[in-house]
C-alpha cells in the first residue's frame, strides 16, 4: 500500500491571482529582490509563495525580510 504524506508546512504567501500572468509578475518582482518563488495552482488561483518550512520561526524570520522588503504577505500553513 502507499503511504500518503501528511505531513503540513508554513509557506510564506505574497499573493493569489486568478490570472497566471499577474501571478508570473508579482514571481519576477521578488525574484529581482532575491527571493527563491513558486506559483502553485490551488482552488482555482494561481498563488506566489516563498519557501516551504517545517517550523513556525523560520517562517516568522522569512517572513519579516518579505515585508521589510515592501511586500506585503503572511504565513500559510497546509
Amino acid at each position: 500500500m502507499e503511504q500518503i504524506n501528511t505531513e503540513k508546512y508554513h509557506r510564506i504567501q505574497v499573493g493569489s491571482f486568478s490570472v497566471k500572468a499577474n501571478a508570473i509578475n508579482l514571481e519576477k518582482r521578488l525574484q529581482q529582490a532575491g527571493f527563491n518563488t513558486c506559483i502553485i495552482q490551488l482552488y482555482g488561483s494561481y498563488k506566489v509563495q516563498i519557501g516551504v518550512f517545517s517550523d513556525k520561526t523560520t517562517a516568522d524570520a522569512m517572513l519579516k525580510k518579505v515585508k521589510e522588503d515592501g511586500f506585503n504577505a503572511f504565513i500559510t500553513y497546509y
